[in-house]
């Protein structure tokens, strides 16, 4: 992926999340989200074939942010 391809797929993750605080998981559709992002809803779908696969992308994210964390816990790190 190029970096201006990651710079738009992660531009959807936060995008979405933001709305997803802001409006919860059912009022947010992906056509917002493209449209709050400035990009095409083509574009939104090219990186994530549905609003369930976004979900699946924060939670793996999450998930990693958490692993991190752990291991520093772990580790002793602060």
């Amino acid at each position: 992926m190029t970096a201006k391809s990651e710079q738009t797929k992660q531009l959807v993750i936060d995008t979405a999340l933001a709305m997803f605080q802001e409006r919860g998981y059912e009022k947010t559709t992906m056509r917002a989200i493209a449209q709050r992002a400035e990009i095409s809803l083509g574009s939104a779908y090219y990186y994530f074939e549905s609003k369930d696969d976004l979900v699946q992308e924060l939670y793996a994210r999450i998930q990693l942010d958490h692993r991190t964390a752990a291991l520093r816990a772990i580790a002793g790190e602060k």
